[in-house]
């Protein structure tokens, strides 16, 4: 069973779980720029913040605080996505343990400046450049897992947000060295990376409390998220939360090369994540994240299923 190119498309848009701009316009037609160029800066939708519970005891506020602050972080992110069609009879609708993928790692060095009369509320730009790049992949099966990823160092990503860490705003700058290849390909890594960080609610919140962050994948508007939070601790600066993803696309169908269209049938995550904030600083000090998701897409006559797996693996310190 083979996709159109309709279906491959939808397949693409749906490889990362934290995607910003992995389907937005790329502009592939217009000449490479000699110099360091920046791409046009995206609005984010705001987010759905919902606390579920408060917690127990002395609530305090969670805000950034980190105006003027600098920071270096150390990362590896390994993303992955397989397609397949499966006998309808044989089909599991549960996520595998993981879709083999390929992991990148760098170092990230943040910077904060202060923002004023924003219309979309932010009050912190951030900027996040990446060196020190190194991607590799156990199999090497596609020629894609082989790019040299160099030409990429000074990658950066700046997002405006607000005190309790909502992105309003987001653009990248590549490198004059870099290509449309590599940077298309890292990309998605970055968002990965931006895709860490943590929604606080407006209100005072105590250890124990609970809160829904509900959006679509920033600049992905075929799938849609829903993160839970926990906080485990508030002590001083430093906040540790624990976080599970369910995903779902927006699309609701797949069209294949004989015109069958096959409709969203399920979409299960499975996923943890335990991440160490300094408040004091933009982005987390310590973490894990992963990520994996199944979608399922069939319809009652079909004798397959079409199965997309992605894959999210995030480490930093």
């Amino acid at each position: 069973m083979k996709l159109s190119a309709r279906a491959v498309l939808a397949a693409t848009c749906l490889t990362s779980a934290l995607v910003l701009s992995g389907c937005a316009s790329s502009g592939d037609d217009a000449p490479a720029s000699e110099t360091n160029h920046t791409s046009v800066k995206a609005s984010i939708e705001a987010p759905r913040v919902t606390v579920t519970s408060f917690g127990e005891g002395e609530r305090r506020p969670v805000a950034y605080q980190d105006l003027d602050a600098t920071q270096t972080a150390h990362f590896s992110v390994s993303l992955g996505f397989s397609q397949t069609a499966v006998p309808a009879a044989q089909l599991s609708p549960e996520p595998p343990a993981a879709v083999t993928g390929a992991p990148l790692t760098g170092t990230a060095e943040l910077t904060t400046t202060q923002l004023s009369d924003d219309e979309a509320g932010a009050s912190r730009s951030v900027t996040m450049t990446l060196t020190d790049l190194a991607r590799t992949d156990p199999s090497a099966v596609h020629v894609k897992d082989t790019v040299d990823v160099s030409p990429a160092n000074g990658i950066a990503a700046t997002w405006e947000a607000t005190g309790t860490g909502r992105v309003t705003a987001i653009s990248y700058t590549q490198p004059d060295n870099s290509t449309d290849e590599v940077d298309a390909l890292l990309e998605g890594y970055v968002s990965a990376l931006v895709g860490q960080l943590v929604i606080f609610p407006d209100d005072p919140i105590a250890p124990g409390a609970t809160w829904t962050v509900e959006m679509p994948v920033i600049g992905e508007s075929n799938t849609a998220q829903v993160t839970s939070y926990t906080l485990v601790s508030h002590e001083g600066s430093t906040v540790v939360v624990n976080a599970t993803v369910s995903q779902h696309p927006t699309i609701g169908a797949l069209t294949l090369d004989s015109g069958e269209t096959v409709d969203v049938q399920s979409a299960e995550t499975s996923s943890s994540s335990t991440i160490t904030i300094d408040l004091e600083k933009p982005y987390p000090t310590a973490g894990q994240s992963t990520l994996t998701t199944r979608t399922v897409y069939g319809n009652k006559s079909s004798e397959y299923a079409v199965v997309q797996d992605t894959f999210q693996k995030t480490d930093f310190s």
